[in-house]
């Protein structure tokens, strides 16, 4: 079991950054993690978090900009009403 921090920007139409939360979620390994989100099929994702329950990624959602190495990943998630999230994960330890 591993450790993400997760940060959320939530970006509005202007591109303004309207909120932000970071959260720690525990995860089998790196690679579930990543897969997670290049396989996304619109289902939500759940990881467990140690500070806050929710999906890491929410229902019928887009995900664009998609890029992860060992031990970051960043992309940007559209939410049907418009509003843009940007993902950051970073992957705690090795």
């Amino acid at each position: 079991m591993i450790q993400v921090i997760e940060t959320n920007l939530s970006i509005d139409h202007d591109n303004i950054i309207r909120d932000h939360q970071s959260l720690i979620v525990e995860v089998e390994d790196w690679d579930t993690y990543c897969k997670a989100f290049e396989k996304y099929n619109g289902k939500a994702v759940y990881f467990k978090s140690k500070t806050m329950p929710g999906n890491s990624i929410l229902s019928n959602c887009s995900i664009t900009d998609l890029i992860y190495d060992d031990i970051h990943l960043s992309c940007m998630i559209l939410h049907q009403s418009g509003f843009i999230t940007k993902k950051l994960a970073y992957r705690i330890g090795l």
